[in-house]
């Protein structure tokens, strides 16, 4: 979740970010944040871009236009989840050299994440050691490392996200995230996407976070939703949390 222009979809994203910048209204996100806007930010390590500091670039955009649900991502006109087979072994790696002290905390935040999207959906996301853990770590499909000095607390991926992209980074920034955040919930919201979900402030084209419409409602609008940026008319409580409605969305498209 970046705070650069609230949120512009180009394109299909292949990540989502969260919470980049400082503040938490909407309107203090007009224009760019740490240098971040329309123009973009080059990944100085990846080499991929952030546009409107919320989404990667890429250009296979396809398109369905409704005003309700939580809402999950497009791509060849179906819904971009994980196939019946992958769902049940999706495996990742910790650079635990990158986070240092903060790795056994990290791991922490991500089984208590996972364990809760869990509940719900039926996937499986299993945790592998490896003494080396980057995206050139092929043996995982995706990895968690930390990075620094980026627009984002943290960001993601979608399932149809080659591997190279297929990485959750997380910045200095959220170790801990600003409150009433907490790292659990960081990493809650960016799961979220890894499973396909797309913002769910995006259904309102009145909303000023609109991203666009290339997406398919699952549920009905959910104010609350782990998946709504707090800044952009959402609700939040002391987290981002899942609601009745997230996990019923996420029960349908992983029944």
């Amino acid at each position: 979740m970046g705070l650069g222009r609230c949120a512009t979809w180009v394109g299909r994203s292949v990540m989502m970010v969260l919470l980049g910048g400082v503040g938490w209204g909407c309107g203090d996100a007009v224009g760019t944040v740490n240098g971040v806007g329309s123009a973009g930010f080059v990944e100085p390590d990846t080499g991929l871009v952030v546009v409107d500091a919320d989404v990667l670039s890429d250009t296979d955009a396809q398109t369905s236009s409704t005003n309700q649900g939580l809402t999950v991502a497009l791509v060849g006109g179906h819904d971009d989840v994980w196939s019946a087979s992958a769902r049940k072994d999706i495996s990742y790696c910790l650079d635990r050299e990158s986070f240092g002290p903060w790795a056994s905390t990290v791991e922490s935040a991500m089984a208590d994440a996972i364990a809760d999207w869990e509940r719900s959906a039926n996937v499986h996301f299993v945790l592998l050691d490896h003494a080396a853990c980057s995206r050139s770590t092929t043996s995982v499909v995706f990895d968690v490392r930390k990075v620094e000095r980026r627009p984002y607390l943290a960001r993601s991926f979608f399932p149809s996200s080659p591997r190279s992209q297929r990485e959750l980074l997380v910045d200095g920034t959220a170790l801990p995230p600003p409150s009433p955040l907490t790292l659990t919930g960081v990493l809650r919201h960016e799961l979220g996407h890894v499973m396909g979900l797309r913002h769910e402030h995006t259904r309102q084209a009145d909303n000023p976070c609109y991203e666009d419409d290339n997406w398919r409602a699952v549920t009905s609008y959910d104010v609350r939703s782990v998946m709504h940026y707090p800044q952009c008319a959402g609700v939040m409580g002391r987290d981002l949390t899942l609601t009745p409605r997230d996990r019923e969305g996420i029960a349908l498209l992983y029944p």
